[in-house]
């Protein structure tokens, strides 16, 4: 069996969509795909990088022009690279996840008459309930609608929920979408005493923590704000935030302004998230919308259980009464259904929680659906 020459193309600032191609990368068979990946280097976390030089065989093709924010000058430079190396490379499949390799690599192979093209938005930006203006989701959804019907074999999404967002607003035929939840693979548990020792949290407290950017979307300020009430109820809890972003100042401020930023440790970026959610005793989620968050598999496969907002992405890992507990964003009880979620918790083991990731969750079930989609 020969070889298919397949490309990624991920403009990869965001975390999530970062792990998502390490997860290709690293698994997809490389006795099946030759795999190729144009990426922007600037915005690529240290896991990333790493993961490039443990993959001899992937060949990769970097492009500093290809930035999250419309820069017409940038984009007319990146979509030539993009167009440029597919016209000389001539790759079999073409694979673009989140919002700008969507429409600059779509476009491309358009035009370079590839016929295997496929497409994650990794969470549609017009899933949004508060990031971007109602002209702004129009015109997404008015590009998303004219990529999906004339330059997409199929949509992959990553929840029923962003598939029903997808099929509501008209983008394309049911048929055009197809779902393939998000996995990763399981891990030894790391000792949460030693881990709150390392990182000086107060060895006693209740933890909550998230591992969110500090963007929009990950609503941070109602964060802050459910903080300060169940620090009324509950002055032995303390809360974690790993990950960085263009909220970040305005956010740290805001908690100084609320009094409360004795009681949040502000970790940034951390390529050890993963090990850190195991110093949690809850995960908390103010998001707005997502895909399917990783950050919310990490948590339940090391046992912790979710305090999340009920949005689509979210919504799809929580199991009720087995994992976790939804919120409504706009709920004026949260420290009621905070105690409600701690008498739940109280009954459950972390092994239960465990077992809804491992039941869930494989990769070798995400990589198998991915392969033979791609092979069709």
């Amino acid at each position: 069996m020969n070889k298919k020459n397949l490309v990624i193309i991920i403009q990869s600032e965001i975390a999530g969509a970062s792990k998502y191609v390490r997860d290709l990368v690293e698994n997809l068979d490389e006795a099946i795909f030759q795999i190729n990946l144009i990426y922007n280097p600037k915005f690529a976390d240290s896991a990333f990088i790493k993961s490039i030089f443990l993959n001899k065989h992937v060949v990769y093709i970097p492009i500093e022009e290809m930035t999250r924010e419309i820069n017409l000058k940038k984009d007319l430079s990146a979509f030539r690279k993009i167009n440029q190396w597919m016209r000389e490379n001539k790759p079999d499949i073409v694979y673009c996840l989140s919002s700008k390799a969507g429409v600059l690599g779509r476009l491309a192979a358009k035009r370079n008459k590839i016929n295997r093209v496929y497409y994650n938005p990794l969470a549609y930006s017009f899933m949004s309930k508060g990031e971007f203006s109602k002209k702004q989701k129009y015109l997404f959804i008015t590009i998303e609608k004219f990529l999906s019907r004339y330059a997409t074999t199929k949509t992959i999404v990553e929840s029923e929920g962003e598939k029903e967002a997808a099929i509501s607003v008209g983008l394309d035929r049911e048929d055009k979408f197809l779902i393939i939840k998000n996995a990763m693979k399981d891990m030894s548990l790391p000792n949460k005493e030693k881990i709150r020792q390392k990182e000086n949290f107060p060895i006693n407290a209740y933890i909550i923590g998230t591992i969110s950017r500090l963007s929009e979307q990950k609503n941070p300020i109602l964060f802050m704000d459910i903080a300060v009430k169940l620090l009324k109820k509950y002055p032995d809890i303390h809360f974690v935030w790993i990950g960085d972003g263009p909220l970040e100042d305005e956010v740290k401020n805001y908690a100084k302004r609320l009094g409360i930023d004795s009681y949040i440790s502000f970790l940034g970026y951390r390529d050890d998230s993963a090990i850190l959610a195991a110093s949690f005793d809850a995960y908390m989620s103010t998001s707005l919308y997502e895909g399917l968050p990783y950050s919310l598999m990490e948590s339940i496969r090391v046992g912790v259980p979710l305090f999340v907002s009920n949005v689509i992405g979210n919504n799809e890992v929580v199991l009720p009464n087995k994992n976790g507990h939804l919120f409504e964003l706009g709920s004026q009880n949260i420290e009621e259904d905070f105690s409600k979620f701690k008498a739940w918790q109280q009954k459950n083991s972390d092994e239960n929680i465990r077992q809804t990731f491992l039941d869930n969750f494989s990769m070798d079930k995400f990589i198998e659906k991915t392969t033979q989609e791609l092979l069709k």
